[in-house]
């Protein structure tokens, strides 16, 4: 009789947190994976917000598709001397016509900025930084793309070419002389392939203005 009821008891407590499991990773549409899995090479697609999920769609319109969930998810974010951008993360078509994250993808994500308000001879000083595509955490954003803005200042400014303590992250500074520019405005994203460049995704000039009528900018 005790082993039966001991049984019985095991058999719901099991019952019960299959069903809290089943709660957190399937909540308002978006469904979570655990940590595990989020580390897990093989990382399922399924795991997005199904809203982000692109690979059914095809030519111009999962380029804009594209375009406007990279932008509109964007947050720039200033801590600790640093500035963090994350941008929109989603599902796409990868080899083979199989679903895959963006990142899983696309190898590379290339920003571009302009200063405002400032001009050397002319030209408008350009910063470019030019960072690995990564998933972060939870799926939904590509990992935060870092700019360490307090080492760039104690910089003497000028055209040159940066990297701090071998990250993988590179920064390329044209047209700028004499002090540093405070906003840079953000003129264009970039994610692509080392094999294929020409076939990523491009959100240029006009297409980020159609996209978010107000100019995108981080402020040193």
């Amino acid at each position: 009789m005790k082993t039966t009821q001991l049984t019985a008891t095991i058999f719901l407590l099991v019952a019960c947190a299959f069903g809290i499991v089943s709660q957190i990773n399937s909540w308002d549409g978006v469904i979570y994976i655990s940590n595990s899995q989020i580390l897990d090479k093989n990382r399922n697609p399924a795991a997005i917000h199904k809203d982000f999920g692109f690979s059914q769609i095809e030519g111009s319109a999962l380029s804009m598709r594209s375009q406007r969930r990279l932008i509109e998810e964007a947050t720039f974010t200033k801590e600790n001397g640093k500035i963090a951008i994350e941008l929109g993360h989603f599902v796409t078509k990868g080899e083979g016509n199989q679903k895959v994250f963006a990142c899983d993808y696309y190898e590379h994500v290339d920003l571009v900025f302009k200063a405002d308000g400032t001009a050397t001879g002319g030209e408008i000083p350009v910063m470019k930084v030019e960072a690995p595509c990564k998933v972060s955490p939870d799926l939904n954003k590509i990992s935060a793309i870092s700019i360490p803005v307090e080492r760039i200042l104690h910089e003497k400014a000028g055209d040159m070419d940066l990297r701090y303590d071998q990250s993988t992250t590179s920064f390329h500074f044209e047209n700028v002389s004499g002090s540093w520019p405070h906003v840079w405005i953000l003129n264009s994203v970039h994610l692509y392939r080392d094999n294929h460049p020409s076939e990523g995704i491009m959100v240029g000039p006009q297409e980020l203005k159609d996209i978010n009528p107000q100019p995108m900018a981080i402020r040193w």
